[in-house]
C-alpha cells in the first residue's frame, strides 16, 4: 500500500538512481504508487506478499474466485 495515499494500486518502479543502487544493496525494492505517482521503498521480503495481495485485488475486482474448494 502507498505511505502517501493508502492506495494499492502499486508497481515496482525502475532503478536509475544511485541511491536506488544503494537500497538494492540493502535488499529495499523500489516502488511507485500509479495513483499518485509517489515513489517510496519496501524491503524485497514484501515482494512475493505484494505481488499476492495485488493479485487478489484483481480477482476481487473482476469477480472470479481464486479458492477452489
Amino acid at each position: 500500500m502507498c505511505p502517501e495515499c493508502n492506495s494499492a494500486n502499486i508497481s515496482r518502479s525502475k532503478r536509475w538512481r544511485i541511491r536506488d543502487i544503494f537500497m538494492a544493496l540493502l535488499r529495499m525494492k523500489a516502488y511507485r504508487c500509479r495513483d499518485c505517482r509517489f515513489r517510496f521503498y519496501l524491503p524485497a521480503r514484501l515482494d512475493k506478499q505484494i505481488r499476492r495481495q495485488r493479485d487478489w485485488l484483481l480477482a476481487v475486482h473482476s469477480g472470479t474466485n481464486t479458492n477452489k474448494t
